[in-house]
């Protein structure tokens, strides 16, 4: 997969980054329900999904959280 630079990826690579923000989503919940610091890692991957959307403008349609 070619990213918006021009830059050759694995299309696996970009799998796993997506596995590991969906793991990332899935933990807010009980972290919210324990009274836990929750926003921080919301802002994280809010951060990651933008920067992901940029490099992948023409191969992926990512939507805003």
């Amino acid at each position: 997969m070619v990213l918006k630079y021009g830059v050759e990826v694995d299309h696996y690579a970009i799998e796993s980054i997506f596995k590991k923000i969906t793991n990332q989503i899935y933990k807010l919940l009980p972290m919210r329900e324990e009274n836990g610091d929750w926003k921080k890692p919301l802002e994280t991957i809010m951060e990651e999904l933008a920067g992901m959307d940029r490099l992948l403008e023409d191969h992926v349609n990512l939507f805003s959280i």
